[in-house]
C-alpha cells in the first residue's frame, strides 16, 4: 500500500490514479478519511489524475501525539504532492478539509491552481478561551473514547435519510469511531478554533463553494468572506456530499477544473 513518509517520520497513507490535468487533490474531513471521497473520487479520475490522502491521525496514516495545527496538516498535504510532482493543482476540501484546502492555498500558491469548498465552514470559528464551553466541544470532550465522535457523526445521518445512505452512515460512523482519541480532538480543536476568514482573505486562488441541501447558507454571505467564490449547492444531500450525491458533484469539480 502507498504510503509516504513526512520529515517528522509520520507516514500518510494516499492513493494517486487517473489521468487528465489539473491535478486533483482530495481533502476529507475531520474523524474522516480518503475512503469517504471514494464515491466522488471514481468519477472524477475519469478524467483527471486523483490524489486522496489519509492525514495524520486518520484512516490509515500514522497518528503521532502531535502536529494537529492547520498549518502543518497543510504541509503535510503539500510534502506529499511534491514528492509525486504535483503543482498547479485544483484542491477539493470536504468540511474540515475546506479548512485545509484554505490554508494550503495561504501557505502553498504554486501548488494550488483552485479549491472547491465542499459543505465546508467559513465564516465562524471560535477563540481558544470560548471553545471550552461551547456544546460541540463538551459533547466530545465529554464522551470516553471516541463516543462523542460517534454521537456527532450518526447526527449527520437523521431518520428520514434513504436506506442506501443510511447504510453507508453506519459505516461512515464506524470508520469515525475508530480515530484515536488525541488526534480526534486535536484536529477538532484545529476545526474549531481556525479564523477562516483570516485565512480567506488572504486567498486569491478560484474557489466553487459547494453547500449541502440541508443548511441555509448563501451566495451573498460566501462572498463576504470569498468576494471570487462561485456558489453551488447539490440536491437531496445532508453534509456527507462526496458520498451522498457524487454523480451532482463530480460534474461540478470537474466543469470547474476544465474553467
Amino acid at each position: 500500500m502507498p504510503y509516504h513518509a513526512l520529515p517528522d517520520g509520520t507516514r500518510l497513507f494516499f492513493r494517486l490514479a487517473g489521468a487528465g490535468e489539473p491535478t486533483l487533490i482530495l481533502l476529507h474531513g475531520w474523524c474522516s478519511n480518503l475512503g469517504h471521497w471514494q464515491p466522488t473520487a471514481r468519477r472524477l479520475r475519469r478524467t483527471h489524475r486523483v490524489l486522496s490522502v489519509d492525514m495524520r491521525g486518520h484512516g490509515r496514516s500514522d497518528a503521532p501525539a502531535d502536529g494537529y495545527g492547520a498549518a502543518q496538516l497543510a504541509d503535510d498535504i503539500a510534502a506529499l504532492a511534491r514528492s509525486s510532482r504535483i503543482r498547479g493543482a485544483v484542491i477539493a476540501g470536504h468540511s474540515m478539509g475546506g479548512l485545509l484546502a484554505l490554508e494550503l492555498a495561504r501557505r502553498h500558491p504554486a501548488l494550488t491552481r483552485a479549491l472547491v469548498l465542499v459543505d465546508s465552514a467559513y465564516d465562524q470559528y471560535a477563540t481558544p478561551e470560548a471553545l471550552e464551553e461551547t456544546r460541540l466541544w463538551k459533547t466530545v470532550v465529554g464522551s470516553p473514547g471516541t463516543e462523542g465522535v460517534a454521537r456527532l457523526y450518526r447526527a449527520f445521518f437523521p431518520p428520514g435519510t434513504s436506506p442506501a445512505v443510511r447504510a453507508l452512515g453506519r459505516s461512515v460512523v464506524a470508520d469515525a469511531a475508530r480515530t484515536p482519541r488525541h488526534a480526534a480532538l486535536a484536529a477538532w480543536r484545529t476545526t474549531l478554533t481556525a479564523d477562516i476568514p483570516a485565512i480567506a482573505r488572504d486567498v486569491r486562488h478560484p474557489v466553487l463553494f459547494v453547500n449541502a441541501s440541508h443548511n441555509n447558507r448563501t451566495a451573498a454571505g460566501l462572498r463576504a468572506v470569498l468576494p471570487q467564490a462561485e456558489f453551488a449547492q447539490v440536491a437531496g444531500s445532508g453534509h456527507f456530499v462526496p458520498i451522498e450525491v457524487p454523480e451532482q458533484l463530480a460534474p461540478m469539480i470537474q466543469r470547474f477544473a476544465r474553467g
